[in-house]
């Protein structure tokens, strides 16, 4: 299950785009490398102007968990 809520995106600019959408497929590929997530959640927010806030969210198993199930 893939949960997105990332319309704040769509006013940034074009390399600010890029560079979370690269932040996103990392986290994606690291998820899917611990686990695979069943999980993953992604959210974007500007609660005080001017910033952002990206949050990015799995359930896949932590590094620890996962290197012990090797």
């Amino acid at each position: 299950e893939v949960t997105l809520d990332v319309a704040l995106i769509d006013s940034l600019g074009e390399q600010t785009q890029a560079a979370l959408y690269q932040i996103v497929r990392e986290a994606l590929e690291e998820a899917i490398r611990r686990g695979p997530p069943s999980r993953f959640e992604v959210a974007a927010t500007a609660d005080v102007p001017g910033t952002l806030r990206l949050v990015i969210r799995d359930d896949a198993p932590t590094e620890r968990a996962a290197a012990r199930s090797r």
